[in-house]
């Protein structure tokens, strides 16, 4: 068991989150499929988050991200997290109904609420997210839904 602190753990994950960050649009061959399943599930997690933190991916380098590392069928809740964060963060409108998807099935108030709060800062999303809000708020807990409501300005 690796020591999250432990450099030799930590460092491949924010090297590709540099690689990511730094490569021109046109530069993408330098990324292969093996670039997170050589990583331990904690990495991916890690290097998802930083890349969440880091200023919005181009839509061009989401998408070759998913082309890579099928990320738009991942299992994993947390992987899949992160990633519709940076989904939503790069405005990939192709990527709205996975949100929601995820999001009415997901009973988490973190990952819930925080996708929720995503979508109603993007301008384009917002009414597609209120709408789904309302739909579903009966299937909700009360603490979650009343949570909601506010982060969506819905009094």
């Amino acid at each position: 068991m690796h020591n999250w602190y432990d450099n030799s753990f930590a460092v491949p994950c924010k090297q590709l989150c540099q690689r990511w960050s730094t490569s021109a649009d046109n530069d993408l061959d330098q990324f292969d499929s093996s670039d997170l399943t050589s990583m331990a599930p904690l990495q991916v997690v890690e290097c998802l988050g930083l890349l969440v933190e880091d200023p919005p991916l181009s839509l061009i380098k989401i998408q070759k991200m998913n082309e890579l590392y099928k990320l738009n069928v991942t299992k994993n809740s947390e992987f899949k997290f992160r990633w519709l964060r940076l989904c939503i963060k790069a405005q990939w409108k192709e990527a709205i109904p996975k949100v929601l998807e995820f999001i009415n099935e997901q009973g988490r108030m973190r990952l819930v609420r925080t996708l929720y709060r995503d979508l109603y800062g993007w301008e384009d999303a917002r009414p597609t997210a209120i709408d789904n809000f309302k739909k579903h708020r009966g299937e909700m807990h009360h603490i979650l839904e009343t949570m909601l409501s506010t982060d969506l300005k819905l009094g």
